[in-house]
């Protein structure tokens, strides 16, 4: 046998000893005392260091999650961004070469008319459900020598 399966085997037939209440060799009791005491201090470090190691991957696996988290709403902030990268692409290249969407705009956004339109102004109080004091159809000026 190996040293220390021989060792073993000695701790192993001491403690039977032990148990059985044979004290054969002298002192016996006080290396009984020593082994307890040496199995209770291996044991304590066994639970210290996995104790120790159960708390690190907890706290990675935390930081982990947290890491997975902030990646996942940064990728859904850049898929919004890119698609409105694009819708105002897009827009601008419409404002360039569409004469229909360049009218749209200036409609609803400047409120601009062409010419032969009529403006029909409705007072504010319309959306409060009073009669409106006056009706006022108007001719606008033209915003533009091409739009007619």
């Amino acid at each position: 046998m190996s040293q220390a399966a021989s060792t073993f085997s000695y701790r192993l037939t001491d403690r039977s000893r032990l148990a059985t209440g044979d004290h054969s060799k002298r002192g016996g009791s006080q290396r009984a005392k020593a082994f307890n005491y040496l199995d209770a201090v291996i044991a304590v470090l066994i639970i210290a260091a996995a104790a120790a190691c159960v708390s690190f991957y907890l706290r990675t696996r935390a930081e982990l999650e947290g890491a997975q988290a902030k990646r996942a709403a940064q990728a859904r902030k850049l898929e919004q961004l890119q698609a409105e990268t694009e819708r105002m692409g897009n827009e601008i290249e419409s404002l360039k070469y569409d004469p229909r969407f360049i009218e749209s705009v200036a409609r609803q956004t400047l409120g601009m008319v062409r010419r032969g339109d009529i403006v029909i102004r409705l007072d504010d109080r319309v959306d409060q459900g009073l009669k409106p004091t006056r009706l006022t159809p108007a001719k606008a000026a033209d915003y533009t020598e091409g739009s007619n």
